[in-house]
């Protein structure tokens, strides 16, 4: 993580969230938390990935080349329409990892979205290392 975040409780399964593996959430400037949904096939992944429909989504606003296999990014608001957030989905193989920031006291800025794409982007590489069977080494470049 970036200097400055602090990690907010242990890891948590969600019971109601079939497949998911677990969930983490950081404080610091904002709120951070990760999701990880682990699929039986990268076949599988994929047909989920595009069944949320967020290639269709009209309010994608992240560009993030060459993170993962597939990608999607918003600022504004959540997929639950939190306002104040930064949110990216992206699936590596047969993973589906989500990084989301929550601010409820003013809207997400650029710092938000610079700190979401390097900590994105460190989350996909550690995916694919843990998947290629390689010790996760991949960091934040912030």
């Amino acid at each position: 993580m970036p200097p400055g975040w602090t990690l907010d409780g242990a890891a948590h399964v969600d019971p109601s969230c079939p497949g998911c593996v677990a969930g983490v959430r950081y404080t610091g400037p904002a709120s951070l938390s990760f999701a990880v949904s682990s699929y039986s096939s990268t076949a599988k992944a994929k047909e989920d990935f595009e069944a949320h429909g967020f290639g269709a989504a009209p309010n994608i606003q992240l560009d993030m080349p060459g993170v993962g296999d597939q990608r999607v990014g918003t600022r504004g608001f959540s997929l639950t329409q939190v306002p104040g957030s930064v949110i990216t989905v992206v699936r590596v193989g047969s993973l589906e990892l989500t990084v989301q920031a929550f601010k409820s006291s003013s809207p997400a800025d650029d710092d938000d979205v610079a700190t979401v794409e390097a900590v994105t982007r460190m989350f996909a590489e550690r995916a694919r290392q843990a998947q290629n069977g390689q010790t996760p080494t991949a960091r934040t470049q912030q």
